[in-house]
């Protein structure tokens, strides 16, 4: 009888046992599956803002040939103009 309640003791404690690091590995898994995820969100934070300063550059850049456009065009309807008034004042 004391053999019959000594093995089912140890095969409750085998299962206390296994559930317990059972458990832990389960955990564990979920712990690095999270730090995994904030390393994506980083990683991503940092490509957005290099996208966002690139689009910044871009934009920048782009205003500004605009505006040297604009300007060459203006200094050109000038040139123009000055060129009808002097040939109408001749």
């Amino acid at each position: 009888m004391n053999t019959i309640i000594m093995i089912a003791a140890l095969i409750v404690a085998g299962g206390i046992v296994f559930s317990v690091l059972y458990k832990k590995s389960v955990i564990d898994k979920k712990i690095q599956d999270l730090s995994n995820l904030e390393n994506s969100i980083e990683n991503a934070k940092l490509k957005a803002e290099k996208i966002k300063k690139r689009a910044t550059f871009d934009a920048e850049s782009k205003a500004k040939e605009i505006i040297i456009k604009a300007k060459e065009e203006a200094y050109k309807i000038k040139e123009e103009a000055e060129a009808e008034i002097k040939l109408a004042k001749n």
